[in-house]
């Protein structure tokens, strides 16, 4: 199990609606501590699935050596 820290910031009332940028925020990975900004929910889905591959890349890594 991987855990995130997500803070989510939506548009105020009045501005822009722009679509690409519905809502914006900050990611942490818990357990490697990188963090991370986003501008949408592509952003933000990018930086998790790129936290999720990089153990099994090291553990990929590990596996090849012995």
């Amino acid at each position: 199990m991987q855990t995130f820290l997500v803070r989510v910031w939506t548009p105020a009332a009045g501005e822009e609606d722009d679509e690409r940028l519905r809502f914006s925020g900050v990611v942490e990975h818990v357990a490697s501590q990188r963090k991370g900004t986003f501008q949408g929910e592509l952003d933000l889905l990018d930086f998790i699935q790129g936290c999720l591959q990089a153990p099994q890349e090291v553990r990929q890594a590990v596996v090849d050596e012995v």
